[in-house]
């Protein structure tokens, strides 16, 4: 009986950096520029906390979305916040909204500008919790800074104008303990891995070397 010979198995290649001998699992270039977000993104966390400690914005806290309707600021809804989700929570993705709320009575916001997850119960976020960005030369692109963004008066009403604008602010502040505040926050959370790898997991390594310029 002839046996036929085994085919030679083709060499491992990395789909991030496109060498051999390895693949994205180990890829030490990806590991590294994983761990360049990871901590840039504890550093955001901990800004994030620092501010929701200062204003009060834990469970308990009274928030209103306001919107300019008729060139006059306006509260179109009111709700109490009940808990944060904090694997939502990750500065490279500003727009997620990561805190629960409970609308109380009926709401008037114009334009849907943050929808609901069904009846009472919404998510939301405040426009200061992303990181300052500032423009360079590479290329036209942006970087982050290591200071949450400020908001101005003029920022504020920018926000709140034409039918799909609109933000919340604290209208009753709570002070809560540390504990409290992140009694259902993982325990490594505030290491800055999580959303990293779903980040970059589509990402080339020109892809991800881009990601990285944005937070030299």
């Amino acid at each position: 009986m002839e046996y036929l010979p085994k085919k030679k198995r083709k060499a491992r290649k990395c789909s991030y950096c496109i060498e051999t001998g390895h693949d994205r699992r180990t890829c030490n270039d990806l590991s590294l520029d994983r761990a360049k977000f990871a901590k840039i993104n504890r550093a955001y966390l901990q800004l994030v906390q620092d501010d929701i400690e200062e204003q009060g914005i834990g469970a308990g806290a009274l928030v209103e979305y306001i919107q300019t309707q008729n060139g006059k600021k306006k509260t179109t809804a009111l709700a109490i916040i009940t808990q944060f989700s904090w694997k939502d929570l990750f500065f490279r993705k500003p727009g997620k909204r990561w805190i629960e709320v409970h609308v109380l009575g009926e709401h008037s916001v114009v334009g849907g500008s943050y929808g609901y997850i069904r009846g009472k119960r919404w998510r939301i976020r405040f426009p200061q919790h992303e990181l300052k960005k500032e423009w360079c030369d590479d290329g036209h692109r942006f970087k982050y800074r290591g200071e949450l963004k400020k908001m101005s008066e003029s920022q504020y009403l920018e926000l709140g104008a034409g039918a799909s604008g609109g933000y919340w602010k604290v209208a009753s502040p709570v002070r809560v303990s540390y504990a409290q505040l992140t009694k259902n926050r993982p325990f490594d959370f505030m290491q800055g891995w999580y959303g990293v790898k779903e980040h970059f997991a589509d990402l080339s390594q020109l892809g991800g070397q881009r990601e990285c310029r944005s937070i030299d």
